[in-house]
């Protein structure tokens, strides 16, 4: 056991669950300037307590770590540095750190556990705002290591998540390094991040780059479906979490650009459709054609219709259809006339059933994913030229 480092332990006892263990700190007993008010929860390296400023009433999240070994002043110095320099929304505010009574402590703005969103639109703005701290840490040089729902929490003032617990965040400088931090414990390889969420590459050895925390965030939006996402989702977590890291997205950038053209494909797909449908309707008609495999009849002044009456439905007997021999128009002529010359299922479609027909494969086919259209109002918007693109 001597050749196994502390950290290797640790990550494996921490695979196997942890052991229950009563806080180091409790109500009342203070670090520097802070005094702890309550015992909020325990990592993999440190304690996490809700404190207050004695000279400034500030109530911070206080972590606090339990080593003072090398790797732990290591990682301490660097998530502190990172909380410093910080300019974005996306990471909590920091309010101080140090050492005291033998023990490294970082005080931040203290925040709420958050409930993963289930819904497309809902996925989709929860991960780009995940996905923008991420971009901010790659063009900083560093790399996350740990992005998982624990560690995205949101700011209660604003509803913003916000990534937390930069304790395993290492500098990269933007190019994929080594990975030096992969010990073998009971035969079992055993790294830096958490299993089911971090990249093979941090457990198998492999260099640890932007393209890890780009399977991460795959793997969170995959958690948000609960493992079954959505048509338009599936492509995107498939690719971000290759194991194979050059197969994932090159930038977070890239990622985000995916999820935003989500359903691009989709409307590429329904608009040439409806295209092909409505020209293959109009050169009917133009031409005088009427298969029997569309249901239509050959109105010549159809294209003398205004748009309007053609999808308000109006039949051809109301704008002047071709007239009988006798002068009347179909719609005179008797029903024993009618049906000797058009059996039940053989009758051709009225404008109105077209109209109806082309708008239920356009709706079923894109709009009926988008909850905040109804047929109701997607029919007026196609009316007056609109597409109801949310």
């Amino acid at each position: 056991m001597s050749d196994v480092s502390d950290s290797a332990i640790e990550g494996f006892l921490c695979s196997h669950g942890s052991f229950e263990k009563p806080p180091a700190l409790v109500d009342g007993d203070s670090i520097d300037e802070w005094m702890v008010r309550a015992f909020l929860g325990r990592g993999g390296s440190a304690e996490v307590y809700r404190a207050e400023n004695g000279t400034t009433g500030i109530v911070a999240a206080l972590k606090v770590f339990c080593k003072t070994d090398d790797r732990t002043r290591e990682r301490f110095r660097c998530e502190a540095r990172l909380l410093a320099e910080n300019r974005s929304a996306a990471f909590p505010k920091f309010y101080g750190a140090g050492s005291a009574t033998g023990r490294f402590y970082i005080a931040e703005e203290l925040l709420e556990p958050m409930t993963l969103p289930r819904t497309d639109a809902e996925v989709a703005q929860f991960i780009l705002s995940v996905a923008a701290g991420v971009e901010d840490l790659h063009r900083r040089g560093f790399v996350h290591r740990d992005i998982k729902p624990r560690n995205v929490m949101v700011r209660p003032a604003t509803g913003e998540s916000v990534l937390v617990d930069m304790g395993l965040a290492k500098e990269t400088e933007g190019e994929a390094i080594a990975n030096d931090t992969v010990s073998v414990v009971d035969g079992r390889a055993i790294g830096v991040g958490t299993p089911g969420f971090s990249a093979p590459e941090q457990f198998a050895g492999g260099k640890i780059g932007p393209a890890t925390d780009i399977h991460a965030l795959g793997m969170l939006a995959n958690a948000c479906f609960d493992g079954k996402p959505p048509r338009a989702w599936t492509t995107i977590i498939r690719r971000s979490t290759s194991s194979i890291p050059e197969q994932r997205y090159a930038t977070v950038q890239e990622f985000a650009r995916a999820i935003r053209h989500r359903h691009a494909v989709r409307w590429l797909w329904a608009i040439t459709a409806v295209i092909l449908l409505f020209f293959a309707f109009f050169a009917l008609h133009f031409w005088g054609q009427s298969p029997r495999v569309w249901g239509l009849s050959p109105y010549e002044d159809t294209h003398e219709r205004p748009r309007e009456q053609f999808l308000d439905g109006d039949s051809p007997s109301n704008v002047g259809g071709p007239q009988s021999a006798d002068g009347d128009s179909p719609s005179q002529l008797s029903s024993e006339d009618s049906s000797s010359q058009v059996s039940d299922g053989d009758r051709p479609l009225t404008q109105k059933e077209l109209a109806e027909e082309i708008f239920n494969l356009t709706y079923d086919m894109f709009y009926s994913d988008n909850t905040n259209i109804d047929r109701k109002a997607a029919i007026e918007l196609m009316r007056k030229g609109i597409s109801p693109i949310y």
